[in-house]
């Protein structure tokens, strides 16, 4: 299974979504055009998402993908990464691999096999990924994610 590693702020909403939409209620929502580029990783590789944003922390990851649906979205969420105090994001993220592979993460696979993560990517305008740095496409946070972040991210999915 290939994943995508999703943080929104800086990624699905920029500086530049927020101008754009300013004079709405909730301007930090994810951007549709952004939203566009994410629904392209999704369709040239087929991963899934899994929510590593400080989002997972007041929405469960479910909530997310409804509202991400409505802003367009396309793909599948399959669960959130584990929060742990004083951590990084890469240790959360490579605490979810390694629980997913062990069938421990078993968030909306009840009665299924667990497909191994073959390949990640992780979309994050931090660097806070230790040892999993070079699966980061950082898109910078006042633009969010961009046609040529999108193709960075196919690339590393599709290698495996």
């Amino acid at each position: 299974m290939k994943v995508i590693f999703l943080d929104i702020d800086g990624v699905l909403n920029s500086h530049e979504s927020y101008v754009r939409h300013c004079k709405e209620t909730f301007h930090d929502n994810p951007d549709p055009e952004h939203i566009k580029h994410l629904n392209r990783i999704v369709e040239k590789t087929g991963a899934k998402v899994v929510i590593s944003s400080t989002w997972r922390l007041g929405i469960h990851s479910l909530g997310i993908w409804r509202l991400l649906d409505a802003f367009g979205f396309k793909g599948e969420v399959i669960g959130q990464t584990p929060r742990r105090a004083g951590s990084i994001r890469g240790v959360e993220i490579g605490d979810w691999i390694d629980k997913h592979n062990k069938g421990e993460d078993l968030f909306m696979q009840v009665d299924k096999e667990v497909d191994p993560v073959e390949s990640f990517v992780i979309l994050d305008d931090d660097s806070d990924m230790g040892e999993l740095l070079p699966f980061l496409v950082q898109p910078k946070i006042d633009n969010g994610l961009t046609s040529e972040d999108a193709d960075r991210a196919i690339e590393i999915l599709n290698i495996a």
